[in-house]
């Protein structure tokens, strides 16, 4: 691996890149992803007891059913997974890179390992990450000439994160305007196996959609925004290489109209080049766009989240250090020496500065997470909580409380408190309880049947969604 001008050597680099993530591993006592990854954890490990958790479209199949077992051996093994896939990625970037012949790859990887967006969230047990790793096989075995093999791991995609959709349709275009229509069929393959298997056990015909939770959502309290929300939250989500990325995106929509001629007439360009038209720029901006116009729109409970941008962070890193290379070119040692140390100690701090500002480095409990925890600590204390049935609509609850969400004799959600029995705990706080519950305080308050126990409040006033004040109030019934 050359060394860029004025840096440290590419090995050393990535030693430090690597004890850092194990510093973050080791001294984190919390996690990324608030309760999305708590669920996603709790719907592995009790996947074995409740078999229909295999097949929900919300947890998502192919994480569920790759990390149950995993999940059995605890929340802290499959974080651990998860930052093995990070390391895993950032060598195929590495190897990608240098396929495309793109010079200093080994910049590439270094780049996708300090995006914000993946040192945000290498501690958790959330989808982006295996999802990432469909869309980086398939480039790796693309440039390999493996176009079959890419395309039947490339079609379970969906299944890691539903916006595998759009990937797939970026990969059909390719195929299309390259001639290399014969692949084509070959992306169904997985929706067709899995829509057969969910026809199978829950009689849906079309089960991809009839099970889809975002296509058949009812919720609207997530809203939507500006069309400019992902441009805003472009450089804290991927560190200053985006900025390079919108200059490789002036030159390579300068070759769209040969590209788009080859399905008339096939050009002598290298496949190199193509894939990284189609597959490395296409699907950055076609995932980017897709979200942003989700967002903009208000479908699919979109939200909003950065965090979905970890799947094309690699694509993004690709595309930044053949962009740095072009910046380099013709200049002289001196300012090779002063930009690389200006680019490569904005990327690092970038990370860490970022990160530390949107939530904490290391990574604590969370605001959420802490004050349920104080609160079902005091119930342990207290003698109250003896092991029956509890309602919440936090995810943490049933971590805290070490409980199974999804055996009904031990916990149902806040929206069914109603069939609550004496002596069973309510467990209502303001982000999910008036939220995603449809559970207003109002309701628990006038409801003669509910003793208040205690409330919780956090050290500084914190809202989460809808202008909710954060705040935890137990109830028991009488």
């Amino acid at each position: 691996m050359t060394k860029l001008t004025g840096l440290p050597s590419p090995q050393k680099l990535f030693l430090w890149t690597v004890i850092s993530y194990i510093l973050l591993f080791v001294f984190s006592n919390g996690v990324n992803g608030g309760a999305d990854t708590y669920v996603h954890f709790q719907m592995s490990k009790y996947s074995w007891q409740h078999h229909d958790l295999l097949m929900n479209q919300w947890g998502k199949p192919v994480f569920t059913i790759l990390f149950s077992p995993i999940a059995q051996l605890g929340l802290k093994a499959v974080v651990l997974t998860n930052l093995a896939l990070i390391l895993f990625e950032a060598y195929l970037v590495f190897e990608i890179t240098k396929k495309l012949k793109i010079a200093h790859a080994w910049l590439a990887a270094f780049l996708f390992l300090w995006a914000p967006v993946v040192f945000g969230n290498a501690i958790s047990s959330l989808t982006e990450m295996i999802c990432a790793l469909f869309l980086l096989l398939f480039i790796h075995w693309a440039l390999k000439g493996r176009y079959a093999l890419g395309a039947v791991v490339l079609s379970f995609m969906p299944f890691a994160r539903s916006e595998g959709f759009v990937i797939i349709g970026v990969v059909a275009l390719y195929f299309l305007f390259t001639r290399k229509w014969k692949y084509l069929p070959l992306l169904v393959i997985g929706s067709v196996i899995f829509d057969i298997a969910g026809y199978l056990y829950t009689g849906f015909p079309l089960w991809i959609f009839d099970s889809n939770p975002y296509v058949n959502t009812d919720i609207t309290v997530y809203g939507h925004g500006s069309l400019f929300h992902f441009f805003y939250w472009a450089v804290p989500v991927f560190g200053v290489a985006f900025l390079l990325v919108l200059w490789a995106t002036w030159d390579k929509l300068k070759t769209l109209a040969r590209r788009l001629s080859e399905i008339v007439k096939p050009t002598t360009d290298l496949e190199e080049t193509k894939i990284l038209f189609w597959i490395v720029f296409g699907g950055f901006w076609g995932y980017f766009l897709a979200h942003t116009m989700l967002w903009f729109l208000g479908m699919w409970a979109s939200l909003g989240l950065t965090r979905v941008m970890f799947v094309v962070a690699g694509p993004m890193a690709i595309l930044a250090t053949m962009q740095w290379n072009k910046f380099l070119s013709h200049r002289d040692e001196f300012f090779k020496r002063k930009w690389n140390r200006i680019f490569v100690g904005l990327t690092f701090v970038g990370a860490i500065v970022s990160n530390a500002i949107l939530q904490s480095v290391p990574v604590r409990l969370g605001v959420e997470e802490a004050l349920m925890q104080e609160a079902c600590d005091w119930t342990v204390e207290q003698g109250i909580y003896t092991g029956q049935r509890i309602f919440s609509g936090h995810a943490y609850t049933t971590i805290a409380l070490n409980k199974d969400p999804f055996d009904p004799s031990q916990f149902l959600q806040l929206r069914a408190y109603s069939s609550a029995q004496p002596k069973d705990l309510i467990y209502w706080e303001g982000h999910f309880g008036p939220n995603e519950e449809q559970v207003e305080l109002m309701r628990l308050e006038t409801d003669s049947s509910l003793v208040l126990l205690k409330e919780f409040w956090p050290e500084h006033e914190y809202r989460p969604l809808n202008d909710h004040p954060f705040h935890v109030r137990v109830y028991q019934k009488k």
